[in-house]
């Protein structure tokens, strides 16, 4: 049964975008307009790849040259980067303090996410909450390229649409189809045409990024581990059937022998 969830927005008054594809095309549209081309990645990202999974924050990976106007223009836009003792991205790298992952270079938040009571039928046993619709703290969390994406080449001019081998943008059409779930967060494959379509990497520098990121992270005493899971993660659910009648996220032509062809 769908959840109905409350969002208490932070900074700007007059947001009130949830966490969703609409959010994502917003902010990359503020930046774009700013001359700030960015890279959406990580969960957002791989539900575009038709990847279902959890979606907790919106990640961007940005040039290090632009981040400090990045975070400038975003802060004039209303967004609040100011210290929350709720921020499950602090209580993360808290957490996760000398493992590898992807750490955030800033980030703003966005809402508090409240999963709203459920009606249950008077016949029912169940309870109006799953363990697993809990209070979630929404975050944009902002990232340098150099530490994750050092091998792609510079992110193209904002105004450009050409697709490379290196990144797409999320409206093509080789990209699993689009797959409205029962909430705007769960949505999944490509943009719907009635938004402005964002940059990711092709699946394929997905892929080398993440075995890149596994070899340079190797000698830690993590050993890398989060990488290999991620890897091992997107490979594995990616060669399989989601639900029936949509196939198999991996396969296609993103993923052909000659789309790997220029990894060096």
């Amino acid at each position: 049964m769908p959840v109905d969830y409350e969002c208490t927005f932070y900074g700007n008054r007059e947001r009130s975008t949830p966490l969703s594809y609409a959010l994502a095309s917003e902010i990359s549209e503020i930046l774009r307009d700013a001359r700030v081309p960015c890279l959406l990645i990580e969960d957002l990202m791989f539900r575009v790849l038709g990847i279902d999974g959890c979606n907790k924050h919106l990640d961007l990976a940005l040039e290090d040259s632009h981040l400090d106007y990045a975070i400038d223009i975003l802060r004039g836009e209303g967004f609040d980067d100011k210290t929350y003792p709720n921020c499950s991205t602090l209580l993360d790298e808290l957490d996760k303090a000398g493992e590898a992952h992807f750490q955030p270079a800033h980030w703003f938040h966005l809402c508090d996410r409240t999963p709203l009571p459920r009606r249950i039928p008077p016949d029912s046993m169940g309870s109006a909450h799953p363990d697993d619709d809990e209070k979630a703290h929404v975050d944009l969390r902002l990232y340098r390229m150099s530490e994750y994406f050092w091998a792609l080449p510079e992110l193209p001019p904002v105004r450009s649409l050409l697709t490379t081998g290196d990144y797409i943008w999320t409206h093509d059409h080789r990209l699993p189809a689009h797959y409205l779930g029962t909430d705007p967060s769960q949505n999944s494959g490509l943009f719907p045409p009635d938004i402005p379509p964002v940059l990711i990497p092709s699946p394929a520098r997905v892929i080398e990024s993440l075995i890149r990121l596994k070899a340079r992270d190797s000698k830690r005493p993590c050993r890398g581990r989060f990488w290999h899971l991620r890897l091992a993660y997107f490979m594995t659910v990616g060669r399989s059937e989601i639900a029936p009648g949509r196939a198999p996220p991996i396969g296609g032509a993103l993923y052909e022998p000659d789309a790997f062809d220029g990894w060096q």
